[in-house]
């Protein structure tokens, strides 16, 4: 991860990306940091990996995201819930939208879903 001291965030990423985006993809993490990654290698990836190795359908999983380095996870999964906080283009995406993080909102939503499975 590489830490940002402005509110460039996004900015940095994107300069980041054009200059050395043959060798890494930038994401950034919330207001002050970026996610270096190999290319191809994403939270999305992960789950996909996951997924695979457990026969678990990737319509059967739900995601949470704030931040930009959520995106690829939010679009792969079968459900995208975005935080109230997030990031707009996150939101755009996602099929829903769950309250803040500092709300417990997650937790909230995980047991709703575990609820309705009773």
């Amino acid at each position: 991860s590489i830490f940002c001291d402005d509110s460039a965030v996004m900015d940095s990423a994107y300069v980041l990306q054009r200059e050395l985006g043959q060798l890494f993809t930038f994401a950034p993490s919330g207001n002050a940091w970026i996610d270096a990654m190999q290319p191809g290698v994403s939270k999305a990836s992960g789950i996909a990996q996951l997924a695979e190795h457990y026969g678990i359908d990737r319509d059967e999983v739900i995601a949470f995201g704030d931040s930009m380095n959520d995106y690829e996870i939010i679009r792969f999964v079968g459900t995208g819930c975005a935080m109230e906080n997030a990031r707009p283009a996150l939101k755009a995406v996602a099929d829903r939208v769950v309250g803040c993080n500092r709300d417990h909102a997650v937790q909230q939503e995980l047991r709703h879903v575990l609820e309705s499975l009773a």
